[in-house]
């Protein structure tokens, strides 16, 4: 519906996505025709492996970043495929965020790595307290995922975890995910069904160890109440955005 409202300059795609993948979503973007068929389009993967570049080229985009995002790689890809005429613009090359003079001290996560990935140190706070919000919801969908046997969708869920998991500074718990993640697309029930359990288990010690992080009442929205069926909602929305790396979206 965007496409069809609003001109865009370029595309940031995510290789891998729920309902539809990267590669699909722009091969339906190019068949709308309408000068789109020419829309610079940058896939976001976590695939940093020789010969990704080239496969996704092949499938329609025009070129790639690797996950989580490097501010400086954005910029330069920004500067390569925007128009000229919006180049000019103020603020189109990101700025690494300054660090404080003390970060966090967090069990299992390089605060300094993760700070790197965002713009300012609010938005790193802001992501520890997204990253810890959909903990519960999360987990329990990859324990149901894994216990039900639907690798499809495990994987999918397990490849999110990975990527904002690396987006906070968490590796370890990102480089796990990405392990079961590969099981999944293999087939390998044996290793999943071996090692869900300590993903899981190094998953939730999270929500405790980020709790210094969780927000006010205010930062929280106020104690509004909501059904549960909206709770829900709006756990699914939130997933949707950390693992996209959206975080003004998340913190809204």
């Amino acid at each position: 519906r965007i496409l069809k409202k609003e001109k865009v300059d370029l595309g940031l795609m995510d290789q891998l996505m729920p309902e539809m993948d990267g590669v699909e979503t722009t091969r339906r973007i190019r068949a709308m025709g309408g000068g789109l068929e020419a829309l610079p389009v940058i896939a976001l993967t976590a695939n940093a492996m020789k010969g990704v570049r080239e496969e996704l080229i092949g499938q329609g985009m025009d070129d790639y970043i690797t996950k989580p995002i490097d501010l400086s790689v954005l910029g330069e890809k920004l500067l390569k495929w925007l128009p000229p005429e919006t180049i000019n613009q103020p603020g189109i090359q990101p700025e690494r965020a300054s660090a404080p003079d003390t970060l966090p001290d967090i069990e299992g996560i390089d605060t300094g790595k993760g700070l790197s990935y965002v713009c300012t140190f609010d938005d790193y706070l802001t992501c520890l307290r997204d990253f810890r919000s959909i903990i519960p919801e999360k987990s329990a969908r990859i324990e149901e995922l894994a216990a039900g046997g639907d690798i499809p969708a495990y994987t999918t869920e397990v490849h999110g975890l990975k990527s904002s998991a690396r987006l906070i500074g968490a590796d370890v718990l990102a480089d796990m995910a990405e392990g079961l993640e590969k099981a999944g697309r293999s087939g390998n029930t044996e290793e999943i069904n071996r090692d869900t359990g300590r993903l899981l288990n190094l998953y939730r010690a999270f929500y405790d160890r980020l709790q210094p992080f969780a927000g006010t009442e205010d930062e929280t929205g106020g104690g509004q109440a909501l059904t549960d069926a909206e709770f829900i909602s709006a756990l699914k929305e939130l997933r949707g955005y950390v693992d996209g790396y959206d975080c003004d979206s998340a913190a809204h």
